[in-house]
């Protein structure tokens, strides 16, 4: 529980620091000097994103396998069945974790 409440904090001081970053005018320059410009924040901003989307994702399906093993071991005549039942989260969960990649690396790359 922890980790997860460490890790929802982490993606919500992001949010706020790249909002902050994006509220910026394009020409304007900082108020202080502080040796980020506004574009380099949100790149670190749109990397740590993927990040913690991979993590999720890995973490999010390896739970599901982890289930379905356990599962199978209990119930072995119920294998067939049980291959749908994990495999299709597993395919919404990795297409919303390649869909959240995408768009961490278009904003990396505007």
């Amino acid at each position: 529980m922890n980790r997860v409440l460490s890790v929802m904090i982490l993606v919500l001081i992001l949010f706020a620091v790249t909002d902050t970053a994006v509220a910026q005018e394009v020409g304007s320059k900082p108020a202080a000097d502080s040796g980020f410009s506004g574009q380099s924040v949100v790149k670190l901003g749109a990397c740590l994103t993927a990040a913690v989307a991979v993590i999720g994702g890995s973490l999010g399906i390896g739970r599901i396998a982890t289930s379905a093993v356990e599962s199978v071991a209990r119930q072995p005549e119920a294998a067939g069945q049980m291959f749908l039942a994990w495999l299709l989260p597993s395919a919404m969960i990795e297409g919303v974790t390649l869909f959240a990649i995408v768009l961490c690396l278009i904003a990396v790359l505007d």
